[in-house]
């Protein structure tokens, strides 16, 4: 997370780990969640260099993409390069994503 940390970004985890399923991402589609001060959110799906394009394209075809981004998120997706993929500590290839597909889905609350 070189990239965030420089601009003294609060940062969490927010994959899980599930005994089923093995992992989830925070909806679906984000390991990695940053808050700025200036109300800036930022979640970020981290990846191989290589899975970056089915990454990009698996997110764009989620409904929660597009309700992050219209509440103002930012989403991007981050290609690592090395033999610990997630763990290395060099530029990443950064694609953000700024438009997806879908409508936006209002949840409904419950009754």
């Amino acid at each position: 997370m070189p990239a965030v940390v420089a601009f003294r970004t609060l940062l969490s985890v927010v994959e899980k780990w599930l005994p089923i399923e093995r992992r989830r991402d925070l909806f679906g589609i984000g390991d990695v969640l940053g808050v700025h001060p200036r109300g800036e959110f930022l979640l970020v799906q981290c990846t191989s260099a290589s899975n970056v394009s089915a990454r990009v394209a698996k997110a764009r075809s989620t409904p929660e993409l597009a309700t992050w981004l219209k509440a103002g998120g930012r989403f991007e997706v981050w290609g690592w390069k090395g033999p610990e993929v997630k763990r290395v500590v060099r530029d990443p290839e950064v694609v953000p994503i700024t438009e997806c597909p879908f409508e936006c889905r209002a949840s409904r609350a419950p009754s």
